[in-house]
């Protein structure tokens, strides 16, 4: 990520919200450097989700009723569904399995050979969650990822996001709510795979322009 960019969305992420002043902020910041907006928004939605994660939850129960996390509404203690605004939730939770994937690379030597290597066998073998919430921050982050990794890491981020949307729009498939995510992810995954080929052609030409320069003035 650019370090102008990475530097803007860590002051924001500073408190813990991000204000629709400080998002245009940093969405101008990128329009100005040439960086694809929406990249930026799946980065910062991204970055979001892990931080909502870290934080400690506050118990939720009150006798034998229990307030929804999402829109404060009062729901029996037993339900696992908010009839007001659908949210689903659950009285613990573990940690998120892109925080723990994210660990686990970490604790790999960058120095070591096959290192990219090591690095997709960890990303397409580690299991995609089973919960919707933890699928929506494994897509973002994925997403992110796959944006800004490098060659088969880059791919393989991709791949693993889209193997998670498409799990997401299973599980939801009778929960209309969720459409409009799976949309909107599938339509971000497909834009990014668009410009990665189209670098990727561009590149393969600017090399094969050399060769054929390096030929003529050798001949």
């Amino acid at each position: 990520m650019h370090p102008e960019i990475e530097n803007l969305i860590d002051m924001a992420l500073a408190d813990g919200v991000v204000t629709e002043k400080e998002r245009v902020i940093i969405l101008r910041k990128a329009e100005s450097l040439g960086i694809d907006k929406d990249e930026i928004e799946m980065i910062l939605d991204g970055k979001l989700h892990q931080l909502e994660a870290s934080k400690p939850k506050q118990k939720e129960k009150v006798g034998n009723v229990k307030t929804c996390p999402a829109c404060g509404a009062t729901v029996k203690s037993f339900t696992t569904k908010c009839l007001d605004c659908g949210h689903e939730y659950r009285a613990t939770k573990g940690v998120s399995s892109i925080i723990t994937l994210t660990e686990k690379i970490e604790t790999i030597d960058p120095n070591i050979e096959d290192y990219d290597d090591v690095i997709e066998g960890i990303i397409s073998n580690f299991p995609i969650p089973n919960n919707k919430e933890d699928l929506l921050e494994f897509i973002a982050v994925g997403i992110s990822k796959a944006a800004w990794g490098e060659g088969g890491i880059k791919k393989t981020w991709a791949d693993k996001a889209d193997e998670a949307i498409n799990k997401l729009e299973i599980i939801s498939i009778n929960d209309l709510t969720f459409k409009p995510h799976v949309d909107n992810y599938r339509k971000m995954l497909r834009k990014k795979k668009i410009k990665s080929n189209i670098n990727m052609f561009f590149l393969l030409l600017g090399v094969a322009a050399f060769v054929a320069l390096a030929y003529f003035l050798t001949t």
